[in-house]
């Protein structure tokens, strides 16, 4: 789902896209929702713009579809873990995807191995560690691009063509 186009859009699919859908894929909590519009609202408009709703929506339709496939791979792989890399947007604060996972299946243990990175080796981690401790379970340290690999132009023009190319696939 492109974030142009508005949840409808999945109604619209063939029924062999639809069978990849997750149930309740629009699924999300009230912190998620303020956590998004709060980062993204600041860049992109308020949450009243369409195009920021159902960028959203394309959002929530990630996290849970992969909650859904990370719980069917645990399903058919009973007694075994799943390692789950995915952007830090996704699990800080057990919100995302780690939320979709424990809607669904309250019992199941889930630990977050977030980033946090530093500006310059003689920060302190200490005072690191209690700024973040809420992005994960497990945290690790980086340090910073060098100032001459932070252009924002660059990093922009990155993403939109990362974006621009999605291929259509899809995960069993």
């Amino acid at each position: 789902m492109r974030g142009a186009r508005g949840a409808e859009y999945l109604a619209d699919l063939n029924a062999a896209r639809k069978r990849h859908i997750p149930d309740a894929p629009f699924a999300g909590s009230a912190a998620y929702r303020e956590k998004f519009f709060g980062t993204m609202g600041g860049r992109h408009g308020t949450a009243d713009n369409e195009r920021l709703q159902n960028t959203y929506h394309a959002q929530l339709l990630r996290d849970n579809t992969m909650a859904s496939r990370i719980l069917a791979a645990l399903e058919r792989h009973p007694g075994h873990q799943v390692v789950h890399l995915t952007g830090t947007f996704h699990s800080e604060d057990r919100l995302g995807t780690v939320a979709a996972l424990l809607q669904r299946q309250p019992d199941l243990t889930v630990a977050v191995i977030s980033p946090v990175f530093t500006g310059t080796s003689s920060d302190k981690s200490e005072l690191s560690v209690i700024e973040n401790r809420n992005k994960g379970d497990y945290l690790y340290f980086l340090l910073s691009l060098p100032e001459e690999y932070r252009d924002e132009a660059r990093g922009r023009e990155a993403m939109l063509k990362k974006f621009r190319k999605v291929p259509e696939t899809t995960c069993d």
